[in-house]
Formats: C-alpha cells, structure tokens, sequence
C-alpha cells in the first residue's frame, strides 16, 4: 500500500494541518485508519496519535482511495472540536465521558430517590395528623355519651315524672265530671221550676174559667 499526500494546508486557528491524500491498494481493500496513519505519520513526521482521518472514499473502477485527514498539534484540541463519532472511528473516544454520563444517570436516579421520599414523609404526615383528629374525635364522642349510672337516674325521673302526670290528669278528670254533674243538676232544677210555673199558670187558668 502507498499514501501520497495531495494537498496540505495550515490552520493555525484550530492548531492543526489540515491533509488530502491518495492511497494506492492493488488486490486489496480499502486499508483501514489505523494503516493510513501509519504512513502519514511516516511522512509527516508526527506522532500517529495526534492524526485524526475524518473519511476514506475509494475511487470507482480504481484500485485507489481518497481520503481527508487532519493532525493536530495537541489531542486535547482534537477531543474538543472533533465529533463523537469521528472520535470514536479513530478510537479517541475517551470513556471518562461515559463515566461522567453515568454519574448524571447516578444524581437524576438520587434526586428521584429524594422526591419519592419527601412523598412518602409527606403521606406519614397527613396519617398522623388523621389518626389525631380522629382520637379527638373519639374523645369527644366519649365525653358526649351518658354513663350507665345517668341513664338510669333519667330513667327514673321520667318514671316519677310519668306517674306525677298520670296523677294530675286523673285529678283532672276527676273535677271536670264534677263540674259536669253539677251543671247537669242545675239544668234539671231550671226545668222543674219552669214546669211548676207552667202548672201553676195553668191552674189559675182553670180556676178563673170555672167561675166564669
């Protein structure tokens, strides 16, 4: 395999060289990345580490590839521009990111964790404060409930009261019908003496026709 270096041009603003190269393979595939900058790097000058191939494309009807490359003077620099999967086809995909990426996993799962919680201490919350309203409660239908010895004391004066009406309505009775007879006496009176005074007119009347 040969690799020829078509156009070479300085960035200096993104510390790196920016490379086109043709790469000659009769009676064999595509070579891979990691060949390629082997050779650059043999050419160059530079350490194979700080290349970067951003794509290989093999030219049709041709045993030959062209390729865009880029060697920065510092990885760091590389690691900041370059995207993830350009990183990752050149194995400079740090997995310290991951790490990073599963220790934000670690605080979103923590936070969760934090609010189920605060959810759970809020509902003990809201049961204590109801077991306490309902003890009150109980308290105060307790308070409100006569004891056996009043129910009985109750009992009782009902009773005596019952019996003290009982007596009164009996009294009652008894002088309405009292009333009752007298007035039906004094009725019966009246009429005898109208009778006798009816007797008595007609009597006189007789007599006065007799000694006529």
């Amino acid at each position: 395999m040969e690799v020829e270096i078509i156009s070479r041009k300085e960035n200096s603003l993104l510390e790196r060289t920016e490379l086109r190269f043709r790469s000659r393979h009769a009676n064999v595939s595509t070579p891979k990345r990691n060949e390629i900058k082997e050779k650059l790097a043999e050419i160059i000058g530079v350490n194979k580490g700080n290349i970067v191939i951003d794509n290989i494309k093999p030219e049709f009807g041709k045993s030959e590839s062209i390729g865009y490359a880029k060697v920065y003077k510092k990885i760091d620099k590389a690691k900041e521009l370059e995207r993830d999967y350009i990183l990752k086809r050149n194995n400079l995909f740090e997995k310290k990111e991951k790490k990073t990426e599963k220790g934000e996993g670690g605080e979103k799962e923590k936070k969760e964790e934090g609010k189920e919680k605060k959810k759970t201490e809020k509902k003990e919350e809201v049961k204590e404060k109801r077991e306490k309203i309902e003890k009150e409660e109980r308290k105060h239908e307790e308070k409100a409930k006569p004891k056996k010895g009043e129910i009985e004391k109750r009992e009782e004066k009902t009773k005596g009261k019952g019996k003290g009406s009982e007596e009164k309505e009996k009294k009652e009775e008894g002088t309405k019908g009292k009333e009752k007879i007298e007035e039906h006496k004094k009725s019966e009176g009246k009429k005898k003496e109208e009778e006798k005074k009816v007797k008595s007119k007609e009597e006189k009347t007789k007599k006065s026709e007799e000694k006529k």
